[in-house]
């Protein structure tokens, strides 16, 4: 893969009730899990992340991707916000199969964003987290590379799912908690 650069305030936010079409995305990892009667899928792609949570024939996805639209095929938008930074401080919350699905998100800049990335490292990281990291090729090799890394938690009422988008080019990370947990 070449360098491609990208903005963070490029970075799209899509709830899709159903599934999306993976032909318009690079997949540079993915992989499945199992939490209870649901399976999830995730991965990272050349522009973001998607993970999408599955229930009997039914699928919730998110997706952000640094793209202005997608092609969702046969399923519904549930919510599309357009830009993450113009989200600042909106949170999505939406009910579905017996669990409440809820999306937030934050930016940080410089040492600010290299702290907590630090924090994440030191605070995220134990046997119980599924993860995976793709580091992308930087516009010279002396230069910091691109980062996305998704890191999982499973506990028998919820699963989290946790991000961080770093982008040196502006020296900005992104970071993005989603979680589905069981109504009680």
């Amino acid at each position: 893969m070449k360098y491609l650069d990208q903005d963070f305030n490029d970075i799209q936010f899509y709830l899709i009730e159903g599934g999306f079409s993976r032909k318009q995305f690079q997949i540079m990892q993915e992989d499945q899990l199992f939490w209870g009667e649901f399976s999830v899928d995730y991965g990272i792609l050349g522009e973001s992340h998607f993970v999408s949570f599955k229930y009997c024939e039914k699928r919730l996805t998110e997706i952000c991707a640094c793209v202005p639209s997608i092609d969702v095929e046969e399923s519904v938008i549930v919510h599309s916000s357009g830009r993450l930074s113009e989200m600042k401080g909106i949170e999505v919350k939406l009910v579905w199969e017996s669990c409440n699905y809820l999306f937030k998100h934050y930016s940080l800049h410089g040492q600010a964003a290299r702290l907590e990335i630090e924090k994440w490292d030191s605070t995220y990281l134990s046997s119980d987290v599924s993860a995976m990291k793709y580091i992308f090729p930087a516009i010279d090799h002396k230069d910091d590379k691109p980062i996305t890394e998704i890191r999982i938690e499973r506990s028998p009422q919820e699963i989290v799912v946790r991000t961080v988008h770093t982008y040196p080019n502006q020296n900005v990370s992104v970071f993005t908690c989603s979680s589905l947990t069981a109504l009680s």
